[in-house]
């Protein structure tokens, strides 16, 4: 019996071919496309639900903070400072920088609104930056860096500057 040779393959065919392979490749880029799609997403939700979590953390020392900052509360404002806070979170750094400065030039806070787009969180703390209305000085900007100490959260600096 002789072997049967193939049939030589027309353009026509190949054309057929090369579509079936367009195709093909379309169909294996958009799968791809909708897996990447739904891993961001999936790792993204993951990410915001942490980053919300310690956010609210911080949030709530910035809270008690600004309720001892206002109050005049040395005890309640120091407490909230970790021991590797710089400058040292103490009567001196109170007194001077907290009562001499900022309550001097911008007294009582009044109001405060986050700044998401200043705002960083890390594994192990953050920053929150907020705008601030102020008694005396109107606009103002507190920014507080944060650490966590043994799971809690503690500022390392807290900072009234003008906008």
């Amino acid at each position: 019996m002789p072997e049967k040779t193939p049939a030589p393959i027309t353009v026509e065919g190949r054309r057929a071919a090369d579509k079936v392979r367009a195709i093909f490749m379309f169909i294996v880029a958009a799968n791809l496309a909708i897996i990447g799609i739904v891993m961001w997403n999936h790792f993204q939700s993951r990410d915001d639900a942490g980053a919300g979590e310690a956010i609210a953390r911080m949030e709530r020392v910035i809270g008690s903070s600004i309720a001892g900052y206002n109050a005049g509360d040395r005890e309640g404002f120091l407490k909230l400072f970790s021991a590797s806070a710089v400058p040292p979170a103490d009567a001196v750094f109170f007194a001077g920088t907290i009562q001499e400065n900022y309550s001097r030039e911008f007294g009582n806070v009044t109001g405060k609104t986050l700044m998401p787009a200043m705002t960083v969180t890390t594994a192990t703390g953050g920053t929150l930056v907020y705008g601030l209305q102020c008694e005396k000085g109107g606009q103002a900007r507190l920014s507080a860096r944060f650490v966590r100490e043994a799971d809690v959260v503690k500022l390392v600096e807290w900072r009234i500057e003008q906008p």
